[in-house]
């Protein structure tokens, strides 16, 4: 019993000794001017116990007189102070330099302090670029600044984009900001100085049924140090009414002083593209319009034609050389035929449709593509001189498999390429019952 009572009273003592040792800790923040900080935190170093000082710059926390406290504050810095004995602090914060003095690079390709500069800008740096995975500089700034939207102008491999910042400004003029890479003027324009063609809206950019690239699409990604971009009236000063629209100053990487030893970097990239989503198909009815079936014609692009689930099934009843309504055959590469099919009538809606098959020939035009980018910079320098050589080579195979354009009709009977290289064209003789040549039809055949 007796060493019990002992054991306890000794716990008790050491209790009581560890709490005296505790002590309460007063003081104030100021800063260079001696002016009080609020909002400072106040820490006692590698625990989680801590205080924030009054809008008087003053704290007062319970500290041990082997304890730390660590002083931090936002845009100053941090500074720890041994407590000791002591149980008054006078803490002086100064300013950190170094995140204060940000530089931000003005249209004239100069730098300056961003605190200094008096238009909004958006800094974003080159690795930013790179990492999203974009081989167009445009592009790859999508999502990596406010106020800025940025558009492709089609899904074409390698096809332009357009840049609009802080919205819609003018409903016909031109919405493209002012690019000025290393100090040079560039126009983010495709077929006209302003980017767009007369009467047709800026995404009317095509040239032969192909969406024409930018002069911005041949800078490289992995070329490009940061990209600012400048918005208000006074980033308009220096360039006029040409930088109406904002500016967007690029600066490219240049070369460093390493002591006359080459840096060499070697960055490749392989990426896959596929079809996100296809519309829904209707099976319910045919080609057609107004409930009747049309093999040919303008009706023949509808889909609301006979109703498939009352056509009899069976094969189809084609229209063979020497029946009333022959229109020719269509040859395909494999050697096999096709003739025309009747068009339905009131008494008949189907024609000479009878099979209730319905097929989905979406996966037969699109394929997977890919993009391969492959980039190689050497850099280096010595107190006299520097250098940056960089070379890259993308490549992109897109999602279709086969487009075929025609810009003028060739004669019944002549073969005309794709545009592609991959299909050709054939046009033969349409013929009415009597046999006599009113037009011709257009058949595509499939070569790879």
């Amino acid at each position: 019993m007796n060493k019990a009572f002992l054991l306890s009273l000794l716990f008790g003592l050491s209790g009581v000794s560890a709490v005296a040792q505790s002590q309460n800790v007063s003081g104030q923040v100021t800063d260079a001017n001696q002016l009080p900080l609020t909002g400072v935190n106040v820490l006692v170093q590698h625990t989680t116990k801590g205080q924030v000082t009054d809008r008087d710059g003053k704290f007062t926390i319970s500290a041990a007189p082997d304890d730390t406290l660590v002083f931090s504050y936002v845009g100053y810095i941090s500074v720890a102070v041994a407590v000791v004995n002591q149980t008054q602090l006078t803490v002086r914060l100064l300013p950190d330099t170094r995140q204060l003095n940000e530089v931000v690079v003005t249209a004239l390709g100069l730098e300056g302090d961003r605190d200094q500069f008096a238009s909004a800008s958006s800094p974003v740096k080159g690795m930013a670029l790179v990492q999203s995975g974009e081989t167009s500089l445009l592009t790859a700034l999508s999502g990596k600044t406010p106020g800025v939207l940025i558009t492709r102008t089609s899904g074409d491999p390698g096809a332009g984009a357009s840049i609009q910042i802080r919205g819609q400004s003018s409903i016909t003029g031109n919405l493209q900001p002012l690019i000025v890479i290393d100090g040079v003027p560039v126009y983010n324009s495709t077929l006209s100085d302003e980017g767009i063609l007369a009467g047709g809206g800026e995404g009317n950019n095509q040239s032969g049924g192909v969406v024409q690239q930018s002069r911005i699409n041949d800078l490289n990604p992995n070329d490009i140090a940061s990209v600012e971009i400048l918005r208000g009236a006074s980033a308009a000063a220096l360039w006029g009414t040409r930088a109406a629209n904002g500016v967007m100053v690029v600066t490219t990487k240049k070369g460093r002083n390493t002591g006359g030893k080459p840096t060499i970097s070697l960055r490749s990239s392989y990426s896959l593209d596929r079809v996100n989503r296809l519309p829904e198909l209707q099976t319910a009815y045919g080609q057609g319009v107004s409930g009747l079936y049309f093999s040919a014609g303008p009706a023949s692009v509808l889909s609301w034609g006979d109703k498939i689930a009352d056509r009899p099934g069976g094969p189809d009843d084609f229209i063979e050389p020497g029946e009333p309504g022959y229109q020719g055959v269509v040859t395909f590469a494999d050697g096999t035929q096709r003739f025309a099919i009747a068009p339905g009538t009131p008494a008949n809606p189907h024609g000479g449709k009878r099979s209730r098959d319905v097929y989905d020939h979406a996966n037969e035009i699109f394929r997977t593509g890919h993009t391969t980018d492959h980039s190689l910079s050497i850099s280096g320098g010595d107190e006299q001189s520097t250098y940056f050589i960089s070379l890259g080579k993308t490549y992109t195979q897109g999602l279709l498999r086969i487009t075929v354009t025609t810009t003028a009709p060739p004669p019944c009977g002549s073969t005309a390429p794709g545009s592609s290289g991959i299909g050709s064209v054939r046009i033969l003789p349409s013929l009415t019952a009597a046999s006599t040549p009113t037009g011709c039809n257009t058949a595509i055949t499939k070569t790879a």
